[in-house]
Order: C-alpha cells, then sequence, then structure tokens
C-alpha cells in the first residue's frame, strides 16, 4: 500500500492507493465504478474544476471551421489523435470508434473531417446531450457488448482519457481489440504517471472517476498481455514549439479531494479566472508566444524539473497507439 484515505471524488467516500513494482502503474481500492457519478459529472460539467473545459470545447468546435484542427491545437491530448487518424485516413481507412465520447465534441469533429465516427458512452446523461448538440451519431452502451455485436468493423477506436477509468484496463484494451478490423489500431491517451517522480503519490483525477495512474512501462506491459504491438508518441516536435514544464507536486501525499458534495452539488467549481482565460482564447495564444521561449523554458525544465521531464519525447500525457495483427500474422505467432 503506498497511501490510506484517499478522498474520493464524491464526499466522504475515501479510497487506498497501491503501487505496482513491476509496471510502475499505481491504482486504488476499491477498484469499482460507479456510473452515478458521471451522470453527476456531465449534469454539472460547466461548473466542476477540470471538466469545465469540456463543456467549453463542446461549445467551440461547434462554429470551427476545422474542428479536428482547432481541438489539436487546445490539448496534448489531441494533438496526435489528429496525426495518427490523418495518416489513416490517407491509406482509405475511415471507420472510427471513439470510446468515452463525454459531451461528443471529438466524435463530431472527427465526423466533420471526413471520418464515419461513432460516439459510445456510458452515461446517458452524456450521450442525450451529445444527440441534441451533434446530431445522431452516439450510442449509450456498455463497451463489452457493444465491441461483441461490432466486432471488426471499425479500423480505428480513439480513447482519450479513458483507460484509467477502468477496474480492468486490459480487459478493456482486448475489448477495444474485438472492436478493430484486423490491421486496425487504438490510439489511446491518459496521464502519464512516467512524467512524474516516483514519490507522487496520485496527481491526477480522485477516485472513483480514475481507477489507475499508468506508466509507459505500464501500457507496453498491458499491450504484450492481449498481443497488440504499443508504439508511444514522440511528443519532440511538439515540444520543439511548446513545452510542457514539470510543475512540481508534493511527495507522500495525494494532490487530489473531494469535487462533489455529498448532496450531488459540486464543492470546486471552476474558477473564474481559467474561464476568461479560455474564454478570450488565451491559452492559443499562449502556446504561439511560447515558442519564442522554448530553449529558455528547456533550460528551466532540466535544471528544475524532474529526471521524467527531461525526456523531452514526453508530456503529462502520454499517447499509445496499439496494432491489432492481422489473422496472417496470428496464425504465425501461434506456430512459434
Amino acid at each position: 500500500m503506498k497511501f490510506r484515505g484517499q478522498p474520493g471524488y464524491v464526499a466522504p467516500a475515501t479510497y487506498d492507493i497501491y503501487a505496482c513494482g513491476f509496471c510502475d502503474a499505481s491504482f486504488v481500492d476499491p477498484l469499482y465504478v460507479d456510473e452515478r457519478v458521471y451522470d453527476l459529472i456531465y449534469t454539472h460539467a460547466d461548473e466542476l474544476q477540470g471538466y469545465g473545459r469540456y463543456a467549453f470545447y463542446a461549445r467551440k468546435v461547434a462554429k470551427a471551421k476545422d474542428p479536428l484542427a482547432y481541438l489539436a491545437a487546445q490539448e496534448d491530448v489531441y494533438y496526435p489523435v489528429a496525426g495518427e487518424l490523418t495518416a489513416l485516413a490517407a491509406e482509405g481507412k475511415r471507420r472510427v470508434l471513439e470510446i468515452g465520447t463525454g459531451l461528443g465534441y471529438l466524435t463530431y469533429a472527427l465526423s466533420r473531417a471526413g471520418w464515419d465516427a461513432t460516439g459510445l458512452d456510458i452515461s446517458d446523461e452524456s450521450v442525450r446531450k451529445a444527440k441534441e448538440r451533434y446530431g445522431d451519431r452516439y450510442v449509450a452502451a456498455d463497451l463489452a457488448e457493444f465491441a461483441r455485436a461490432n466486432a471488426g468493423r471499425f479500423d480505428a477506436v480513439v480513447a482519450t482519457e479513458v483507460i484509467e477509468h477502468f477496474p480492468d484496463p486490459a480487459g478493456m484494451l482486448a475489448t477495444l481489440q474485438e472492436a478493430l478490423a484486423p490491421g486496425g489500431v487504438a490510439i489511446l491517451t491518459t496521464p502519464n504517471r512516467s512524467f512524474y517522480p516516483h514519490d507522487v503519490v496520485w496527481d491526477t483525477e480522485a477516485p472513483p472517476v480514475h481507477l489507475w495512474w499508468l506508466s509507459e512501462a505500464s501500457m507496453r506491459f498491458l499491450g504484450s498481455r492481449v498481443g497488440m504491438e504499443a508504439r508511444m508518441f514522440d511528443y519532440r516536435a511538439l515540444n520543439a514549439r511548446d513545452v510542457a514544464p514539470y510543475v512540481p507536486v508534493p511527495a507522500g501525499r495525494p494532490t487530489r479531494s473531494h469535487m462533489i458534495a455529498a448532496n450531488g452539488e459540486p464543492i470546486s467549481p471552476e474558477s473564474l479566472a481559467w474561464r476568461t482565460y479560455r474564454g478570450l482564447g488565451l491559452p492559443g495564444l499562449q502556446r504561439r508566444l511560447s515558442a519564442f521561449a522554448v530553449e529558455p523554458l528547456r533550460k528551466v525544465v532540466e535544471r528544475f524539473g524532474s529526471p521524467q521531464a527531461s525526456a523531452f519525447g514526453r508530456r503529462p500525457t502520454m499517447c499509445v497507439i496499439y496494432t491489432k495483427r492481422s489473422e496472417g500474422e496470428a496464425v504465425a505467432d501461434a506456430k512459434l
């Protein structure tokens, strides 16, 4: 055990945190998904710290000329997704499933970019809102049931910041593989445990929203468990324009607390300053301006940041591209 009494997302629940010495993953006990939490989150998405930006993006992409390019310019999560899918589209592969579609804006952006896109989410509330805003391309369903019913249908599956929500991440990855056509790819992003020093206990969403905090070693191990080849997205091209400095976090204790009170109301609403910052379009401007300060920032990170942060192919979010082997490759491996 690494820590006892981590505050849960909804008060007064608490969890214990464990760490795996083999694959450098952290996880919570109990490993249990409470679907009611997600309905509370999406009911208050405009107010909750960390989720308010999703509601903001949902409004912005509906008006953007190129929604996918807009999202790729906003966050590390969408930057690699746009790049990897553009390469697939050049091969004529266009059928994509987004897992954990949330408010639906990425599925919509992919559809606008020419993809035959379907958005899947476990939350009835999020799917209802997505359909109201973007049309009937969304499904509220259990992932395993949907994958069985649509086996081999998709050229790509996208899951941004989703795998850490599942009690069994290896099982989740195997389910994604079932929905993929042979040679298809699963593009996953998740908070990167490898970016932080080992003595940081838990610097990701409070459980049961996030049940795992996964490292690059964790993601490679999961791929090996289900027989998929894993490739880490290299962020060096983005880092050449926009360094992601390491922000020191307290060691020996979690950084996250309760976000929703027992009565279902938000405890930590998103700040007015951050809403104003986004509303004025300053994140994109900051990225453009930071290009002039990349080298000075790089020196600061190397001097004061963590050892993990000095590897500039990394960001606080990682992206892993898993490839489903063709039937011929699987048969060949089975004979070895």
